[in-house]
């Protein structure tokens, strides 16, 4: 495995070296064209040309890679020569700590195996759920209580009063931190707590926490509370290891209390924004021992960035099995570290378990060409698949790759429904109105490929009193049939610039 890494960045270096070579090698031409116009240099130069683009094409397909990278990269660089190039020597190249799939397999033979217990018999219709997530992520399942939080403004304050009673530690995991009325409110709970002994860890996003104010870190740290700043963006020197990002969004408390969800910290979430109105999202309370592996997602993630690492991690990953709940749960995560997207994996296979019909919620519906193909062949086989997405967006430019791939479902029988006038930031997928998961992935490109994720698979109450609140807002027209002409040009298109600019999104 070290010989083939070894191997792929001799050859890495020989690309470039190569393509130093021709670009300088045209530049030359190109100039001499400029002061006299030579058939023979026009000759060489568009020979030069064809050579560049077999090689950049041939290099990125012997790569491991996902498909519809390979596509976007080598119509990028037919489309545009030299530039497609250059961008990809910038923006190409893979996650500098990613691991094979040899390499996880092997570390999956120390997970521990799940097998099916006595006690979990009223889950047994869901046992193989749960055995997936055990073989592929290697966690096993869990009881746990829980509370929807469906509005922002309720889980800021919920969470902010457990913090207020946090007597050992607090350790919070974050994609967006904004200025803001709520980061200012959670600062200050933070310092209060800290001043009180409390340990407060933070683990914030290089480039979602970008508006936090260097000298609100400074004082922060002062206060005893511990920060990481992951992947700071450092302009102009922008790379591809500027893609890869936190996503998560995690709250822990004393070991005893979790939350999970799609609220970052900023003031839209809590519906203080003017743009967005009313915002909607999903977030669990969570306690039970399914606290006990987000606990130790956060450790695992501190101790992969930082020096300062947690070496006693049972005083923060407690064993809470003195107390049963009637809900059974696992926490399954993924990020670009390993050379295949788990996640991806196993969306897959929990598409195709599905027996009648497949809800998604997401914000950004822009499947890789693995999933799209799944889900087509699951419209095929008289399954249902329904699609909830915002009728607002946050960004534009995501809007057209969302309708292209909704459209193309809805010619199979997919239905389409959206939020009327509003922005809708839930990830959630339901399988047969039995089991499904909740959390930080969207479905698309970067969540399963460029960022860490994490999300919970549950079952029982938790997935019933999630379908009532959608149909609460079905019965009051806040969740309404997508109903659009159309634009069968445009459709066309748009397919063009799903095939070039999917991958960034």
């Amino acid at each position: 495995m070290i010989k083939n890494k070894y191997i792929q960045k001799v050859l890495y270096i020989l690309f470039l070296l190569v393509l130093t070579t021709l670009f300088l090698v045209l530049g030359w031409f190109f100039y001499k064209l400029l002061k006299k116009s030579w058939s023979i240099e026009i000759i060489v130069a568009f020979f030069l040309f064809y050579i560049l683009n077999i090689l950049s094409i041939i290099f990125i397909l012997n790569q491991e890679r996902h498909i519809d990278a390979k596509i976007s990269w080598i119509l990028f660089m037919i489309f545009f020569p030299f530039l497609g190039q250059s961008l990809f020597v910038i923006f190409g190249r893979k996650y500098h700590k990613r691991i094979s799939e040899l390499q996880y397999l092997k570390q999956k033979n120390n997970f521990h195996h799940y097998q099916y217990e006595k006690e979990n018999k009223k889950f047994l219709a869901q046992s193989n759920y749960f055995h997936q997530i055990n073989s592929i992520f290697g966690n096993t399942p869990k009881n746990f209580e829980y509370n929807f939080i469906f509005n922002g403004f309720d889980f800021y304050e919920t969470m902010f009063q457990d913090i207020m009673r946090a007597k050992k530690f607090v350790h919070i995991e974050i994609f967006i931190v904004k200025k803001s009325f709520i980061w200012n409110r959670l600062k200050t709970i933070l310092i209060k707590k800290a001043k009180e002994g409390v340990e407060i860890r933070l683990i914030l996003d290089g480039l979602g926490s970008y508006e936090v104010l260097k000298k609100d870190k400074e004082m922060l740290k002062k206060e005893n509370i511990q920060l990481i700043t992951y992947n700071k963006l450092k302009f102009p020197f922008i790379s591809s290891r500027s893609f890869y990002r936190i996503h998560k969004k995690i709250f822990i408390i004393d070991g005893e209390i979790a939350y999970i969800g799609g609220n970052n910290i900023s003031d839209e979430y809590s519906n203080f924004s003017p743009y967005y109105g009313i915002w909607f999202d999903t977030n669990l309370r969570l306690e039970g021992p399914i606290v006990e592996d987000i606990s130790q997602a956060f450790v695992d993630d501190w101790n992969s960035w930082t020096n300062h690492e947690i070496i006693s991690s049972h005083k923060y990953v407690h064993k809470n099995e003195t107390k049963t709940f009637d809900n059974l749960g696992a926490i399954f995560q993924g990020g670009p570290n390993v050379d295949i997207s788990l996640l991806e994996t196993y969306l897959i296979q929990l598409f195709y378990s599905s027996k009648k019909e497949i809800k998604i919620f997401t914000p950004y519906f822009i499947p890789t060409e693995r999933i799209f193909i799944a889900l087509k062949e699951i419209l095929m086989t008289n399954r249902k698949i329904k699609i909830y997405i915002p009728g607002k967006f946050d960004k534009n430019y995501v809007k057209p790759f969302t309708l292209y791939y909704c459209r193309e479902l809805e010619k199979l029988g997919a239905e389409i429904f959206s939020y009327e006038n509003s922005f809708a930031h839930s990830k959630a997928i339901i399988i047969d109105d039995e089991i499904g998961y909740i959390g930080t992935m969207n479905l698309d490109i970067r969540s399963l490929y460029s960022q860490y994720e994490i999300n919970i698979l549950i079952t029982g109450n938790a997935i019933n009193e999630y379908l009532q609140h959608i149909e609460y807002l079905k019965k009051h027209d806040v969740i309404t049939p997508f109903f659009k002409k159309k634009n069968n040009k445009k459709h066309r298109i748009n397919k063009i610039f799903v095939l070039l600019f999917k991958p960034l999104l």
